[in-house]
């Protein structure tokens, strides 16, 4: 089952399925409680999730790229606060 790949946070899966990740939590513990059967699984192909992997990989890249602008931001907004600051002062 994807859900149970260790590479795959259970959160990823839930999203990609758009499903609230508590209910993939209940159903993988349906399952190993033996509550539901391997049959009443829902298969993705290798290709699919080739896919699904490459576009996560893609928009982590995208969001360390934005933290970092983000901080940058954030340091050139304190560096003009200090800067009126002294200009300010008497």
């Amino acid at each position: 089952m994807l859900a149970d790949h260790p590479d795959i946070r259970t959160k990823g899966v839930a999203e990609a399925l758009a499903i609230h990740p508590f209910m993939l939590s209940w159903w993988k513990k349906e399952m190993k409680d033996r509550k539901l059967s391997d049959k009443d699984a829902v298969t993705i192909p290798a290709a699919d999730l080739a896919e699904a992997q490459a576009e996560i990989r893609r928009l982590e890249k995208r969001l360390a790229q934005l933290e970092e602008e983000n901080d940058i931001l954030k340091q050139f907004e304190r560096f003009v606060a200090e800067k009126e600051q002294r200009r300010s002062k008497p």
